[in-house]
């Protein structure tokens, strides 16, 4: 029993599903940048879109995509499950809405909505459990690209900046990282990962140590990327076949 309880304690803090590769940390200008994931793989096909805050938002992007952000749920309080679970949650977070983290435009308002709101934590929580995304209903073996957006532009949390990990362990972020990247900027930061688990944990971290420390999630959007082919596999094993009996 020792033994198993062991396990489950270990679980609590290195289920976090498959590493996160760092693709890139961009500011937001407009609702391009929603369809920067269908520029790096023009063929993924959108899997989760919600945001935190401002409830549900349909946004249709410049690139002709209809994004349809459900308002998604967080838990307080609450810590990460230490099994996995379903659904996608934001865990030791609340939400907040205010023109005021985004007072700028992107010109497009529906995507102003999206950014108006989000999940926070506060810094003193997270020597135990930070806040973190859990994103579920995922397929094993599947790659995914993911985009996460912040952004707080109140007064009142000028130098704040965060980072995003995959892996938290008693009070230790780890693994695949964003690295820091201010707050007070509208920001899109993506990864990739290819799935191991049914679900994938995202940490963030507080990393600049003010006193009014916070950390920020407006949304997130999930793509699914596709492997290769079975017709482009199909034609290369053929072409593979042609070569060896034009050798011999």
């Amino acid at each position: 029993m020792r033994t198993s309880l062991a396990l489950l304690a270990l679980s609590a803090v290195t289920s976090h599903a498959a590493t996160l590769t760092f693709v890139s940390n961009t500011t937001i200008t407009s609702d391009s940048s929603l369809d920067a994931p269908l520029t790096l793989h023009p063929t993924a096909t959108l899997s989760q879109a919600v945001n935190y805050g401002s409830g549900a938002q349909t946004v249709n992007t410049t690139g002709g995509q209809t994004i349809a952000f459900a308002s998604g749920g967080v838990t307080g309080t609450a810590n990460m499950p230490a099994a996995p679970s379903v659904g996608t949650t934001v865990y030791n977070a609340g939400t907040q809405n205010s023109n005021l983290l985004q007072p700028g435009s992107t010109g497009d308002p529906q995507f102003d909505a999206v950014l108006d709101g989000g999940a926070w934590h506060n810094k003193a929580a997270d020597t135990t459990q930070p806040m973190a995304l859990r994103i579920g209903n995922l397929t094993i073996g599947q790659s995914y690209l993911v985009s996460l957006f912040s952004v707080d532009q109140r007064a009142g949390s000028a130098g704040r900046s965060q980072a995003y990990w995959d892996t938290f362990s008693a009070g230790v972020f780890s693994g695949g990282t964003s690295g820091s990247f201010s707050q007070n900027d509208p920001i899109m930061t993506m990864f990739t990962f290819t799935a191991d688990a049914t679900f994938q944990d995202i940490f963030i971290e507080e990393t600049d140590n003010l006193g009014n420390a916070d950390t920020n999630l407006s949304a997130f959007t999930l793509y699914a990327i596709p492997e290769p082919s079975s017709a482009a596999l199909v034609g290369g094993m053929g072409l593979l076949a042609l070569l060896r009996r034009r050798r011999s």
